[in-house]
């Protein structure tokens, strides 16, 4: 009897160990799963379900919105590398008041360039016979700021000069007046030409077109004027003066007026000619 107490003693024991054991493993197990999923959840915050980086879909996002958004021009162009490619078709020598023609591309933009302009110091307008930029200087310089679409690409500064200085020859015909040798006093008719720089005729040939437009015409004798007359237009006639003129009179011609019509067929006053061209003498035999 003894025996069987102690037997049974023996097993009340250990089930209770082996209850214990189980229960802590358990507990142990189970804290070890919540620790795994408090670990899982953590990591997949910042992903989606198909386990994309959140903050690299909000990236893509914003980026998205902005290729779709007004601004995203602005921030291309800003990007680019801009360069003004400019093609001078009518020399890189400016003149004030004249149209001097310009090529502007944008290599960076290509055929997607579609420009529009604005100008300090002058005005500007394009060719529509060629697509080109015509550049009218007012002014010793001029700004030409260039734009595509509106956004702001770059800008060029002109330096600007006068037209050149003309020469006043009169002619009889299509023949020169010599000036040392003089005309014949049977002579009635002549005309004062205008003749432009050659290499700003050959440029610039819309911007080329002078005329004198009012002269004074003198016989002199002795020094003293013996006869006038005034003229409004570079054709004289002369026969009032040379029906009383005699050898060794001289006809002095001044000019008191010239006009210039520019590209845009604009009449202007022009006082650039020659100093030695405002009174032409011309001895009589």
């Amino acid at each position: 009897m003894a025996n069987v107490y102690k037997i049974l003693i023996f097993i009340c024991f250990t089930v209770f160990l082996a209850y214990n054991f189980f229960n802590s493993n358990s507990d142990y197990s189970a804290e070890w799963e919540e620790d795994s999923m408090d670990a899982v959840s953590t990591e997949n915050i910042g992903s989606d379900a198909n386990g994309t980086d959140i903050d690299q879909l909000n990236e893509s996002s914003s980026v998205n919105s902005q290729d779709l958004g007004a601004g995203n021009f602005k921030s291309r162009i800003d990007s680019m590398d801009i360069d003004l490619q400019i093609e001078y078709l009518t020399g890189q020598t400016f003149y004030i008041g004249c149209a001097n023609e310009l090529n502007i591309q944008v290599p960076a933009l290509g055929q997607s360039f579609n420009p529009s302009y604005r100008a300090k110091g002058g005005n500007v307008i394009k060719n529509v016979d060629n697509g080109s930029v015509l550049l009218f200087p007012n002014s010793s310089e001029m700004t030409l700021e260039v734009y595509h679409e509106g956004q702001y690409i770059g800008s060029e500064t002109f330096k600007a000069v006068d037209v050149p200085f003309v020469s006043i020859v009169p002619y009889i015909g299509t023949r020169a007046v010599d000036l040392k040798k003089g005309m014949s006093t049977a002579i009635n008719r002549m005309e004062v030409k205008v003749i432009p720089d050659p290499e700003f005729q050959r440029v610039f040939p819309r911007d080329a077109r002078f005329r004198v437009t009012k002269t004074s015409c003198y016989l002199m004798r002795d020094g003293l004027a013996v006869g006038v007359i005034e003229m409004g237009s570079s054709r004289i006639n002369l026969t009032s003066l040379t029906s009383k003129a005699k050898k060794g009179d001289v006809l002095e011609i001044e000019i008191v007026e010239v006009k210039r019509a520019n590209y845009r067929a604009q009449i202007e006053d022009f006082d650039r000619f020659n100093p030695d061209d405002k009174v032409i003498r011309i001895p009589l035999k």
